[in-house]
């Protein structure tokens, strides 16, 4: 769920994969792993793309 919203999200601030893991300082390819699910998403990582995406990915229901 967390996951789709990201994309979601990402998607309608037209920001790339790229931008993304840019911003946190990691490659496309460990982004692209991030958001598919790939490899775990950990709480640091997800408060810096809460940020940078400006949604509050924390409460999530």
């Amino acid at each position: 769920m967390i996951l789709k919203k990201i994309r979601i999200t990402r998607l309608e601030k037209e920001l790339s994969q790229e931008n993304m893991a840019e911003y946190l300082g990691i490659s496309q390819c460990a982004y692209s792993n991030l958001e598919n699910g790939k490899t775990k998403l950990d709480l640091k990582c997800l408060k810096k793309i809460s940020k940078i995406l400006d949604i509050d990915l924390l409460n999530e229901k």
